[in-house]
């Protein structure tokens, strides 16, 4: 009898430990391997709760004042299809600490499977918004997923997203960084054909994808009714 009491009493006292650790819990820096943990500067956390950091970018300058700043991606740790995943980026200081500057959760809002077993997701399962964007591909391009990107770049240049068209041709959008607003704006885009003979074709997708990073949507095809009906 004295022993169940002392082993009820030591796992209550577990119980409270992991939920104080929870609550006590203000940065979360798990990550998905041992090489990202390593590099992984002593400012950066995210939120407390089922999340791990899945992959981090080589440092680099991306707001033209010498510093090398980080930025990675961290999505669910059991991540399933249809989750988000986010973006974070973190400005580095002179005095070599980081400072969170954006999170991203709009250049991939749907997690398509570890395996690109995408076509297992069920419509209703996903937010209401994104719906009618995959009944259209998916009935028009054989299940090919509609928030993919064939390129994604963050760089001094800005951040670059390609999103495919078609088997040739892919849409080049491209932000630059704003040191007035903090913030990347939208800067140009064009159709890029992967034939090389073939010149690339400017586009003006301002008023649907701009003015800054944060109005990117997958969902601007839908927009300009790019998808027949």
């Amino acid at each position: 009898m004295k022993k169940i009491i002392i082993i009820s009493i030591c796992f209550c006292l577990s119980i409270l430990s992991c939920a104080q650790k929870t609550q006590d819990c203000d940065c979360n820096r798990t990550t998905d391997n041992k090489y990202d943990e390593k590099r992984l500067p002593q400012d950066i956390c995210i939120p407390c709760g089922d999340y791990k950091i899945s992959y981090c970018y080589p440092k680099e300058d991306l707001n033209g004042d010498g510093l090398k700043d980080f930025f990675f991606l961290w999505k669910k740790n059991k991540a399933s299809i249809g989750d988000t995943t986010y973006i974070s980026i973190y400005f580095q200081n002179p005095d070599s600490t980081y400072t969170l500057v954006k999170t991203l959760n709009n250049l991939f809002p749907l997690f398509e499977g570890y395996d690109k077993m995408y076509h297992l997701l069920k419509i209703e399962d996903i937010p209401i918004k994104y719906q009618k964007t995959f009944e259209r591909y998916f009935e028009l391009y054989d299940g090919e997923y509609p928030m993919y990107l064939n390129y994604f770049s963050i760089s001094s240049e800005g951040i670059t997203l390609a999103m495919p068209e078609d088997a040739a041709d892919v849409t080049i959008v491209k932000y630059r960084y704003d040191e007035q607003i903090k913030n990347w704006v939208y800067d140009k885009a064009y159709l890029h054909c992967k034939y090389p003979d073939i010149p690339d074709v400017p586009k003006d997708y301002s008023k649907y994808l701009g003015p800054t990073i944060d109005n990117f949507d997958y969902l601007f095809w839908d927009k300009m009714d790019y998808i027949s009906k």
